[in-house]
């Protein structure tokens, strides 16, 4: 998983990573399954509707009015951690977060309307597999 995607979960979501530890990537991972199993609910049109709204977003404060959240603490880790300014640390959380929920769009568009457990084990594995170091 990525390095900064794994970092601003972290941050945006510390009691469901902690809730995995000693493998924060379990709680990485089914945290993004289940948010995109949540999305997978909605009909097919309103996915769209809000993939085109969450791209159209030029500002973090536009991403939050849409997407709901705040980012706050995400772009603070990312000043500090890139020493970038607030500007900076702001266009990147935005670019983040649109590519990690277009991405959750895309797969609920793929999986909307499933409702198997099988098929959402499956993700979840998949998620675990593509977080593993190579080698491992």
């Amino acid at each position: 998983m990525n390095r900064i995607l794994a970092l601003a979960l972290l941050v945006a979501c510390p009691a469901t990573v902690a809730a995995s530890a000693p493998d924060p990537s379990h709680g990485l991972c089914r945290l993004d399954v289940d948010q995109t199993r949540a999305l997978a609910t909605w009909t097919v049109e309103d996915l769209q509707a809000f993939g085109d709204a969450i791209d159209a977003a030029a500002s973090l404060a536009e991403y939050e009015a849409v997407a709901g959240g705040e980012y706050g603490s995400i772009v603070t880790t990312i000043m500090k951690h890139r020493k970038v300014p607030r500007a900076e640390g702001e266009a990147i959380v935005l670019r983040m977060m649109q590519s990690i929920q277009l991405g959750r769009i895309s797969k609920a568009m793929d999986m909307n309307q499933v409702t198997e457990e099988a098929a959402w084990e499956k993700e979840f594995q998949r998620c675990l597999e593509a977080s593993r170091p190579a080698g491992r």
